[in-house]
C-alpha cells in the first residue's frame, strides 16, 4: 500500500514527536531515577522492570494487532504510554510508583518498536 502525499504530513511529524519523547526517556530511565534521589539498586530494578514490561508489551501488542488491527491496538497502547510517562512525573518519593510507572511505560512502548511497521497497514 502506497501512502498518499497528505498522509506523509501526519506520519513524519508523528514519528519525530514519538521518537523524541519516548526513546529519550527509555534510554535514560536509570539516570532519571537516580537523579530523583533513589538508590542505584532501585534504578537497576526499575530498568529490569522496564525490560520485562517491554518484552511482554511487544508480545501482547502483536496479538492485539493481529486480532483487532494495528490502528485499534495503537489506540490502546498510545494512551497507556502517555499514562506511564505522566506517572513518571510523580515518582518523587515513592519507589512503588517508580516500578509501576516504568512498567506501564515500557509495556506500552512495545507499540513503538513493533507498531511503526504496522502504521501504514
Amino acid at each position: 500500500m502506497t501512502l498518499r502525499k497528505k498522509d506523509w504530513f501526519f506520519l513524519v511529524p508523528m514519528l519525530l514527536f514519538v521518537g523524541a519523547t519516548q526513546n529519550v526517556a527509555f534510554s535514560h530511565i536509570a539516570v532519571l531515577i537516580t537523579g530523583e534521589g533513589f538508590s542505584s539498586s532501585a534504578a537497576a530494578l526499575a530498568v529490569s522492570v522496564t525490560g520485562i514490561g517491554l518484552m511482554i508489551g511487544k508480545l501482547i501488542y502483536g496479538r492485539l494487532g493481529d486480532k483487532l488491527g494495528s490502528e485499534k491496538a495503537n489506540y490502546i497502547f498510545g494512551p497507556l504510554m502517555a499514562t506511564g510517562l505522566l506517572l513518571c512525573c510523580f515518582i518523587k518519593h515513592s519507589v512503588f510508583l517508580v516500578f509501576i510507572s516504568s512498567g506501564i511505560y515500557a509495556f506500552a512502548l512495545g507499540y513503538l518498536t513493533i507498531g511503526l511497521s504496522t502504521w501504514p497497514l
